[in-house]
């Protein structure tokens, strides 16, 4: 009888716990996604409607207004020669945009390929990585590492995004120039480039 008492109190209890592990993780994950969900877009009120058509791209992007924190009340300046391939986007010397125009090339798996290869001097630690957008970190590897550059005098890290936007057919690249950004940069620029969006699409949403 006392073994039998023993096993009732044992299962009353599991099944409280387990009561308690199902519910408790379901509220902080909903009160987590809320809170990103209201950071989001408290921080998508920093940025700006602009339109690239008088560029010869038939796209708008989102940049960063006079909210920012990264000082961006600095109207936005677009470098372009006409019928050209190539644009840059900047607003002051933090943030700069670099568009190229592909054609029909895919440019996402050469673009990782291509950091494949750099990580024989450079350290890649991917920050987000989608079919049609990434951004990473990137930093010099240090004298001592056998693969590390010569050149290596003092520790060298950037950060950088490379994002794809198919607009009337044709592949367009937005990235961060070569040289990378600053970390606290590196956001605001990300979602710009992640919000171009096709002038067709938001006129028939």
């Amino acid at each position: 009888m006392k073994n039998l008492s023993v096993i009732i109190l044992q299962l009353i209890t599991t099944i409280l716990m387990v009561g308690c592990d199902n519910s408790t993780p379901d509220t902080t994950i909903n009160l987590d996604a809320q809170k990103e969900a209201e950071e989001k877009d408290k921080f998508l009120e920093e940025f700006e409607k602009f339109s690239l058509v008088s560029y010869e791209i038939n796209a708008t992007i989102y940049l960063p207004g006079e909210k920012a924190t990264i000082g961006s009340a600095i109207q936005p300046n677009v470098e372009h020669e006409e019928g050209g391939f190539k644009w840059k986007l900047t607003m002051g010397e933090q943030f700069q945009i670099t568009i190229d125009d592909w054609g029909r090339e895919d440019m996402m798996a050469d673009k990782r390929k291509a950091l494949n290869g750099d990580k024989k001097y450079y350290e890649i630690e991917y920050i987000e990585d989608t079919l049609s957008f990434m951004s990473y970190k990137k930093k010099l590897k240090v004298k001592g590492i056998a693969e590390a550059s010569k050149n290596v005098g003092v520790d060298h890290t950037s950060y950088h995004c490379y994002g794809q936007t198919t607009i009337e057919g044709i592949n367009y690249v937005f990235s961060t120039t070569a040289d990378g950004v600053a970390k606290p940069t590196l956001k605001y620029i990300s979602t710009s480039i992640k919000s171009v969006t096709p002038n067709s699409i938001l006129a028939n949403p």
